[in-house]
């Protein structure tokens, strides 16, 4: 569903049902009139805040596939007057399973000046908020007293102070809320600019322990979900590499890309536990989002394999018992991109669309109901 309104408006999206199996369903919201417009979030679950919308359009995709449907969700939209964003005001957004990526304003060209924004992210009770750069250029100060990127952990900016990054910095920063909200404020003064920053958020189940330098020191439950693009070369490892591994862990990790794309996974280093069919310690690859997916090998000892996935997401595990650690493993993730240069959603798309108008005095109901049409559709 695209929802614009005239220019110098911004739309206001207000939840009053929410719930999506995030086995198996989703709402993605984009800004644009397009697939191709920037991804504000991708949300499932039971609960889902406001949604204030960046400029004057938006994009509503909803995924479903052949499981057990839930109830879906019911939205009021309006418009209200739009002109630029009053000094910290805030956007919100909500973080779900799937990654999402939130940029500085005019990304991927550089940031305008004067410019006084912030965002709120938001996950479920329980859960935390995992917020990694992939991208971040802005202008260097001492204390970062002329432009810079400031974090805390909670919801308001009387919030515990996470981390203000200028320069390059922020790059090498990942973030961790100790709750269920973020806090981010961006300041640029009247002079220089920078190209700004891209950073994908997601919610992070508890259970990970991180040190100040962010190396694991503890076995590590609950599943991380990485988004990469073209040109970037990332890595992954084993908790505490180059350290022996602890025992009893049990890590999962999605990385996922967009879908017209594939993954590499190269191993620059593997020494874990041996075994026949691997029993005791192992890594195991799965060709999708879990380990419902075709399995593309479970690895142990000093031998790995070079993996290239079949679709848009690799889901990684990596398990140890009580008994014998080794160094573990380093691998590089990174894209093989497709032969198009078009970018689409990285999930199903149905394909189906309607556009309306929001206008200031008018509010309208949005629900499953298109979506449910097209399920049933395509099934037939």
């Amino acid at each position: 569903t695209s929802i614009w309104t005239f220019p110098g408006n911004r739309i206001y999206l207000e939840f009053t049902e929410f719930d999506l199996d995030c086995a198996n369903e989703y709402l993605e919201i984009r800004s644009g009139y397009d697939l191709s417009g920037t991804l504000l979030g991708r949300f499932c679950g039971s609960e889902l805040r406001n949604f204030t919308s960046p400029g004057d359009n938006l994009l509503l995709t909803f995924h479903s596939d052949s499981g057990v449907p839930e109830a879906g969700y019911l939205a009021h939209y309006s418009v209200f007057s739009g002109e630029p964003l009053q000094p910290w005001t805030c956007s919100e957004y909500y973080a779900g399973y799937y990654a999402a990526n939130i940029t500085s304003p005019s990304y991927p060209n550089s940031y305008p000046n004067s410019t006084n924004i912030c965002s709120v992210i938001y996950a479920e009770a329980g859960q935390q908020i995992q917020l990694e750069f992939s991208e971040f250029q802005i202008e260097y100060g001492w204390e970062c007293q002329y432009d810079y990127l400031e974090i805390r952990d909670g919801d308001n900016s009387s919030a515990p102070l996470l981390a203000r990054f200028c320069g390059h910095e922020g790059h090498t920063h990942d973030i961790v809320s100790s709750g269920s909200a973020l806090y981010i404020k961006f300041h640029s003064n009247t002079e220089v600019d920078g190209r700004g920053y891209l950073a994908y958020y997601s919610t992070h189940i508890p259970g990970d322990t991180t040190d100040d330098s962010g190396d694991t020191t503890d076995d590590c439950t609950g599943l991380e979900v990485y988004f990469v693009t073209e040109g970037e070369r990332r890595t992954i490892s084993s908790p505490l590499y180059p350290s022996n591994y602890p025992n009893s862990a049990d890590c999962t990790t999605l990385i996922e890309t967009f879908s017209n794309d594939r993954i590499n996974l190269e191993f620059a280093q593997f020494d874990l536990e041996g075994g026949s069919r691997c029993p005791y310690d192992y890594l195991e690859i799965y060709d999708g989002y879990d380990a419902t997916a075709t399995s593309l090998g479970r690895m142990c000892g000093t031998y790995a394999t070079n993996i290239t996935s079949s679709g848009n997401a690799l889901y990684i595990k990596f398990v140890s018992d009580s008994s014998i650690t080794k160094p573990g493993y380093l691998a590089y993730y990174s894209v093989n991109a497709s032969s198009t240069d078009s970018r689409v959603d990285p999930y199903d798309y149905h394909g189906y669309t309607s556009s309306v108008v929001a206008t200031t005095h008018s509010t309208l109901l949005l629900t499953a109901i298109a979506a449910y049409y097209v399920i049933m559709h395509h099934g037939q």
